[in-house]
């Protein structure tokens, strides 16, 4: 959507009869928005441009920021506290981090995060 030129949008809910649809189809693009989408948001075209009341973000992109909430909480315990408690801190890390390892950046970062908090590298499932 945001790299479409005025006019380049094909709006389906204008596309209610047959000819339209072929019109749609045959690349003419039915009366669609004459907005600028460019440099926009992509959430502010979803909300504004296509109607969507609340554009919500994906389940996955939830869980990564509540993984991440919880990652942070977790490296605040960990200050000051005796190596049990590390231990046990490092494997609650382990397991936050785990679901999302295939994210490299965010994965790097969370280590990154980690190795400052001075708990150690995050552990590998081939090293458990």
């Amino acid at each position: 959507m945001q790299s479409l030129d005025p006019g380049e949008v094909i709006d389906l809910d204008q596309a209610n009869d047959l000819q339209r649809i072929a019109a749609a189809l045959a690349g003419i693009a039915a009366p669609g928005p004459g907005h600028e989408f460019s440099s926009r948001p992509i959430e502010d075209i979803v909300e504004e441009v296509m109607g969507v009341p609340v554009p919500q973000r994906s389940r996955r992109y939830q869980e990564m920021y509540d993984a991440a909430k919880e990652y942070y909480r977790v490296l605040q315990q960990a200050q000051g506290a005796d190596d049990r408690v590390k231990a046990e801190l490092k494997a609650r890390l382990d397991k936050l981090s785990a679901p999302f390892s295939d994210n490299i950046a965010y994965h790097a970062f969370l280590e990154m995060e980690r190795l400052d908090a001075g708990l150690g590298r995050l552990h590998k499932p081939e090293d458990q």
